[in-house]
């Protein structure tokens, strides 16, 4: 059976499995632990969890905030630099360790003549 791979940003889905780089993985276990998220993990008496269920929901997430920033550049390519900040800050406060985002609000600020600001 062939491994089929595909990327999106920097997850890797392989095989229908979620894989993150380790440095994401503690980035992100940093992030849900100071309370940003707030979902809770039960374990049944039969010994299932939802952590089965947790790389599903994360994705589902980080697919959302890929939406949100689609349209952002849909609005940046339009010219509309003030739909384009909302959805890439909306995109990369559904995502925090998203950097397409946050560099795509460099990309307005410079637009916008502000390039201090595009250089932080």
């Amino acid at each position: 059976m062939e491994n089929s791979a595909k990327y999106r940003g920097c997850i890797k889905v392989l095989n229908g499995k979620l894989y993150l780089p380790i440095l994401i993985s503690m980035i992100l276990t940093a992030f849900l632990y100071s309370g940003a998220y707030a979902f809770e993990i039960t374990i049944s008496p039969n010994g299932k969890n939802d952590l089965e269920a947790l790389p599903a929901a994360l994705l589902k997430g980080a697919e959302e905030a890929f939406k949100v920033n689609k349209l952002g550049l849909d609005a940046l390519d339009a010219g509309n630099l003030d739909s384009a900040m909302a959805c890439f800050s909306r995109a990369s406060s559904m995502l925090p360790i998203y950097s397409e985002a946050e560099n795509n609000k460099a990309v307005v600020h410079f637009r916008r003549g502000n390039v201090s600001v595009a250089k932080m």
